[in-house]
């Protein structure tokens, strides 16, 4: 499969080195039907490899999206077993976030209410618990394996495109005030997170917008620029969600601990 997607080599070792490092392969599977570019399901002990999914028609991104998705199992399997930890949103963190979004939530029509929670709560809980190590990643790349340079840049200069849209006066439109403030926080502190690796400074996009950057430098400033692992991807997500007063709003569990739901497809 791996030659099928013609990866280079400099990826290629990316791939070894994950087999070294936790034992077990990566396996590549299109999933058209997935909401952004790239996934990994990093391996637990029952699994036979590790699997990063991707949006067919970003195949031609496929070299930056494996050594990026590599990242991330790296960061998690090098880590102490001890440590490895991730987030659940549950019925009780659930009911807690119900409360807090008051009646930002109750403005919506009953039908579509419980799934738009769904759609918000998912999406600040994987900024929260990815971003982080994103940024560390994408450095990680630009600094270790230049020749992915030139893709790592046509990539992430679509991805700011992307991600700057949830500024957009159609998303605040359709969005509660509280999710818009958190996501487009977070969103700010990851950007000026990648600037070393993209040389442009997006703050001006945020310009109308000054709660959004006074919280935003708050979580950028938490991010540091020390590369601590993933127990610093885990540290800086607890103190992101600490400044922005969601941290009831997902639970921990151990890694190894998945419902079985997680399973079903591998």
């Amino acid at each position: 499969m791996n030659a099928d997607l013609n990866l280079l080599p400099a990826v290629d070792q990316i791939i070894q080195r994950v087999k070294e490092v936790s034992g077990k392969d990566v396996s590549f599977r299109p999933a058209p039907e997935q909401l952004v570019p790239a996934t990994s399901k990093i391996a637990r002990a029952r699994m036979s490899s590790h699997i990063i999914k991707y949006q067919p028609q970003m195949v031609h991104r496929i070299n930056h999206l494996t050594a990026h998705e590599c990242g991330h199992i790296l960061r998690t399997m090098e880590a102490d077993p001890s440590i490895r930890i991730v987030p659940v949103s549950n019925a009780a963190t659930r009911a807690i976030a119900v409360r807090q979004l008051g009646n930002e939530l109750s403005r919506l029509p009953e039908g579509i209410r419980e799934q738009m929670l769904d759609i918000w709560l998912g999406g600040i809980i994987m900024q929260l618990t990815s971003l982080p190590a994103c940024v560390r990643i994408e450095r990680w790349i630009h600094r270790e394996y230049p020749v992915l340079r030139n893709e790592q840049l046509q990539f992430l200069e679509e991805d700011v495109k992307r991600t700057l849209q949830g500024l957009s006066k159609k998303v605040e439109r359709i969005t509660s005030k509280t999710v818009f403030r958190v996501s487009n926080s977070i969103t700010y502190a990851y950007l000026r997170g990648l600037e070393p690796v993209i040389s442009k400074d997006l703050r001006k996009h945020f310009s109308a917008r000054p709660s959004i950057i006074t919280t935003g430098i708050q979580l950028y400033d938490a991010l540091g620029e020390h590369d601590m692992g993933y127990a610093g991807d885990i540290h800086v997500t607890k103190e992101w969600s600490r400044i922005l007063k969601i941290s009831e709003w997902f639970a921990w569990i151990g890694f190894e601990d998945m419902p079985e739901s997680y399973f079903k497809d591998i």
